[in-house]
């Protein structure tokens, strides 16, 4: 795993209570989505 996504997966846990299953999931989610929406926002 790149350091930057460890990073900011660790801030994540921090900041929401925990570093538990559900947190890395709800991490997984938004990591996606994020990266998703910079893709897109790249082809325009």
């Amino acid at each position: 795993m790149p350091d930057k996504i460890r990073k900011d997966a660790l801030r994540w846990a921090s900041e929401r209570g925990g570093r538990s299953g559900r947190v890395a999931y709800q991490f997984s989610r938004f990591w996606s989505g994020k990266t998703q929406l910079a893709i897109e926002d790249s082809k325009y």
